[in-house]
């Protein structure tokens, strides 16, 4: 077979308070939860040459460690005891306090959800600070998303079970799931399918499954693959891609396998654009797998199945993103962006080590080191 891969059609056939106060007032002071609401935020975002940053403290012995959330409405920072939100330009607009650690944040264009994992209050704020819904100790949340329906769905990891809210935060449905280890929960913009993958061991064999539903809590199916690793996944136009250990496939909205494309090399991760294009980093099909060092390459499948293209690296790659026919990768503490013909139209090196990368919603890439948030304006 092809170095680059091969494609195999089918048919389709606790009860903590999180944020003490939560609603802006142009002036004067309120009352909530009885603590004292916050003041406007002074300060926040930094310009440094052409590269906007947005300081915060990752240091875990900290009562509140620190966290930056890019979200289609705005930039949330969560550090030391307050939440800040920033427009993608790095402007703060407010500050709030807030209490709890490591919390889990998703959003659309016109709110967001605040959760404080290990009690499992969830809060659903819009952009302006409002406080639109609340409720208090679901228990221990690992997984929460938000689509642009007003669906959110949360895994409580205590109850093995999934729970379906509205955005006034009403339980719609409890799901409950099989035995296995979850991986990762992804859910389409509109209400229509939810899925989670999984990791199962039976009879001493591992496999992968992906358990799909309508969002009316309606089970769709199971995908298994024996003997797979599922990488990443996601609902693109209400099909599902997944990235396995050998190989990426597609499923439709009825779990129906729409195409599987096997590469035969070692997949070290992937990421799945907004469109469907996928890009894996592969091991370079020309060197020797035990090498200390290895070679890496990207490796384009498009929406279809088809393998685009294959672009050699230097260095050993630490993560890939990919959006809009752009690819930004980071090694340790350099960062380079590649366009859609192959050609580097960023490559710079960095004060301190990448911890990962996210594209903002206007084209921007952030980058999250130990301290601050970098936003690279490169249009």
């Amino acid at each position: 077979m092809s170095a680059k891969g091969r494609k195999r059609r089918k048919k389709q056939a606790p009860g903590v308070v999180l944020l003490s106060v939560l609603l802006l007032v142009a002036s004067g002071y309120g009352v909530i939860q009885g603590e004292v609401l916050l003041a406007d935020v002074l300060s926040g975002g930094t310009t440094s040459g052409s590269d906007l940053r947005i300081p915060y403290n990752q240091d875990a012995s900290l009562e509140a460690s620190g966290s930056v959330h890019v979200l289609p409405g705005g930039i949330v920072r969560c550090d030391q005891g307050e939440l800040t939100l920033f427009t993608d330009q790095g402007d703060p607009l407010w500050k709030k306090q807030l209490n709890g650690r490591e919390v889990l944040i998703d959003g659309t264009a016109r709110a967001f959800a605040v959760v404080e994992p290990a009690g499992g209050d969830v809060y659903v704020l819009d952009y302006e600070g409002t406080v639109q819904a609340r409720t208090f100790g679901m228990g221990r949340i690992d997984r929460m998303a938000f689509n642009k329906d007003g669906m959110i769905v949360v895994y409580l990891a205590g109850n093995h079970e999934v729970v379906l809210l509205d955005d006034g935060l009403m339980e719609l449905k409890r799901i409950p799931l099989p035995e296995g280890n979850v991986l990762d929960m992804a859910v389409s913009k509109s209400k229509s399918l939810l899925a989670i993958s999984m990791f199962r061991m039976d009879n001493e064999k591992y496999h992968s499954q992906i358990l799909t539903w309508t969002l009316d809590g309606q089970l769709i199916g199971v995908i298994n693959r024996e003997a797979s690793i599922i990488l990443d996944m996601k609902v693109v136009d209400n099909e599902v891609i997944a990235i396995y250990d050998n190989g990426v496939a597609k499923y439709n909205s009825d779990n129906s396998e729409l195409w599987w494309t096997e590469v035969d090399r070692k997949i070290y991760r992937g990421t799945i654009g907004s469109e469907g294009t996928t890009v894996l980093n592969v091991l370079k099909s020309d060197v020797d797998p035990s090498d200390q060092r290895p070679e890496n390459a990207l490796l384009y499948i498009d929406a279809n199945g088809n393998v685009l293209r294959e672009q050699a690296m230097v260095k050993t790659i630490n993560d890939v993103s990919y959006r809009g026919g752009l690819t930004g990768i980071y090694t340790d503490q350099r960062v380079s962006i590649i366009d859609e013909k192959g050609k580097m139209i960023r490559n710079e090196e960095l004060s301190a080590t990448v911890s990962s990368m996210v594209w903002l919603e206007k084209g921007q890439l952030g980058i999250l080191l130990p301290d601050e948030l970098v936003i690279v304006p490169f249009q």
